[in-house]
């Protein structure tokens, strides 16, 4: 009996599992690239590494961690040391939580919730610190990944502490401080700036700069836009989808489509046909190349500037002019040399148009930052001109994966002035770079790349 209910769960599982693997590939499909290379398992150093920083995260998340500098004996220096000690203290007593839940079989609801954090806990801490997945270089931010497994078990340590408190141990006391000192010392993390009070009527929210930002953008009838990646979410959620802002980067001044986690529906033509804004702080403004996007798209209709935003407002959807952000009907982009130009040898010419790498000089004359592109069939011509007194001057190659993926390539042949064309085809949004590599037999120069889009792919069939 026992034999065969066991069995239909193990069914049950296994055909969540796999549901849930094909819904998981179907929506991807739908989601542009995250942009980040495939994880693969650490060696033993960078495991270690991973330890520390994952460690170093968790008391960041616990508020355990004292500033840097700051003076110990003074009461702000006391009240840092308990945090110090109840996140310690937090961090030892979850395995402990965890154990004895599991130990209470009498307790089936306990005990299947145990079993849930026992798993989701195991997994999430071995990708964190055996794989490449999370950046050490900001474990603050990389344990993130761990919050609703340890939210789960803080949840059971509560539980335990409070359900079968025991003052003869030393384990449910010491939970009960390290929490009461977690909870009564964070007192920042309820204040909002301009707030009336801790918990206002209205809620947080209604205080946070987003929300009356995207009010505001509601009152001036923009509904539709781009900003920058860690802007553009957070407009979109908090008006509720009544302003829906597209993330884009600048890509040498031009703004492009940021395709991480995003669908293609956000840069389509099709999907608005109304007004649409660019939304940029002061140094996203600096940074972007006027004349180009003036080039492309016109000059906006009206600026407008609000709390340190330029919001830039075009009379129709941005995705019909700017290159590349609607596939389907995307203008070729012409990628001039200029001063910006990365190069390893060559100079620019005369007139800062061209590079030139004279006769003996080989290596890269021209290597493009990386260019966020969508999935696709393209033609990419690469302008090159070939000196007197030989035959081949290198080769021309388009690459992913910071250089180590070349996805097509030719030989430079040929003296004069004439254009290399590569076709390309991107199954999944990637980041790309253009490269010409002078083997130093003869003079050449490279004078731009002209990216084309080729026949179309149908668009997506769902907005995400």
């Amino acid at each position: 009996m026992a034999a065969g209910r066991a069995a239909r769960l193990l069914a049950v599982l296994a055909g969540a599992l796999l549901a849930g693997a094909l819904l998981h590939a179907h929506y991807v499909k739908l989601v542009g690239s995250s942009g980040l290379a495939p994880a693969v398992w650490l060696g033993y150093d960078g495991m270690l590494r991973n330890v520390l920083g994952t460690v170093r995260g968790l008391l960041s998340l616990f508020g355990g961690l004292p500033p840097e500098g700051a003076p110990v004996m003074q009461a702000a220096g006391v009240w840092q040391a308990l945090r110090l000690l109840a996140a310690l203290a937090v961090l030892a007593l979850l395995p402990w939580a965890l154990a004895r839940a599991l130990a209470a079989p009498a307790r089936p609801a306990r005990l299947f919730f145990a079993v849930y954090v026992l798993v989701s806990l195991a997994i999430n801490v071995l990708v964190a610190v055996a794989t490449t997945l999370p950046d050490m270089a900001a474990p603050e931010a990389s344990v993130r990944y761990l919050v609703p497994s340890l939210l789960c078990a803080l949840v059971l340590l509560v539980g335990i502490a409070v359900d079968d408190v025991d003052w003869r141990g030393a384990a449910r006391p010491a939970a009960l401080a390290a929490l009461a000192v977690m909870a009564l010392s964070a007192r920042p993390a309820y204040r909002i700036d301009n707030a009336p009070g801790r918990f206002p009527a209205a809620g947080i929210t209604a205080y946070s700069p987003y929300d009356q930002f995207a009010a505001f953008l509601d009152q001036q009838g923009l509904r539709r836009g781009y900003a920058t990646f860690w802007h553009a979410g957070r407009l979109s959620l908090l008006s509720g989808g009544t302003v829906r802002v597209g993330q884009i980067t600048l890509d040498n001044g031009l703004p492009v489509p940021l395709r991480h986690l995003s669908s293609d529906r956000w840069y389509q033509a099709d999907t608005w046909t109304g007004p649409t804004f660019l939304m940029l702080n002061t140094e996203e403004a600096a940074a972007t190349d006027w004349a180009l996007v003036e080039r492309y798209a016109g000059k906006p209709s009206r600026m407008i500037e609000h709390r340190g935003w330029k919001i830039y407002v075009y009379p129709d959807n941005l995705a019909t002019r700017l290159p590349f952000w609607d596939y389907r009907r995307s203008p070729p982009l012409r990628l001039d040399v200029g001063p910006a130009s990365l190069h390893r040898i060559g100079r620019l010419d005369g007139d800062g148009r061209a590079l030139r790498a004279a006769p003996g000089e080989s290596g890269h004359l021209l290597y493009s930052p990386l260019r966020p592109t969508a999935a696709g069939r393209y033609l990419v011509g690469f302008d090159v001109e070939g000196g007197d007194g030989a035959d081949d001057f290198g080769v021309v190659d388009i690459a992913a994966n910071n250089g180590a993926t070349v996805l097509a390539a030719r030989a430079i042949k040929g003296r004069g002035r004439h254009t290399i064309e590569l076709p390309l085809t991107l199954a999944n949004a990637a980041a790309i770079e253009f490269r010409v590599w002078s083997n130093g037999a003869g003079a050449l120069t490279i004078h731009g790349v002209t990216v084309r889009a080729r026949d179309p792919r149908p668009a997506a069939a769902t907005d995400q």
